[in-house]
């Protein structure tokens, strides 16, 4: 499990080449400061990734993030988790998030 501030849609999250991504799903079930919080299992699209040299992020994903924690059953996205981003195996960052909601 990971200590964090949980993630929201609104918040911003990056690739390593500091491209923006966005889930590709929602959990409308629990919201954070009136914007759905954001499971763990949902892919991620990343926009506009122009890295200097190889390829660029296109997807992404989450490996780790809360456990005690659960919208309809699926663990949320924390920020300060694990997240990594296809084809280059980068980090996913999530920048800024609400503050109000501690998960672990």
């Amino acid at each position: 499990m990971k200590r964090g501030f949980a993630v929201e849609q609104g918040a911003t999250v990056v690739c390593a080449h500091l491209s923006g991504a966005k889930p590709d799903q929602v959990s409308t079930r629990v919201r954070l400061g009136g914007h759905a919080a954001i499971a763990l299992d949902p892919m991620w699209s990343v926009d506009h990734c122009s890295p200097p040299s190889g390829p660029p992020c296109k997807n992404a994903f989450w490996i780790v993030g809360s456990t005690r924690v659960t919208s309809m059953g699926k663990a949320l996205v924390v920020q300060g988790g694990t997240g990594l981003c296809l084809p280059t195996l980068g980090p996913l960052v999530v920048q800024s998030t609400q503050t109000r909601v501690t998960i672990g």
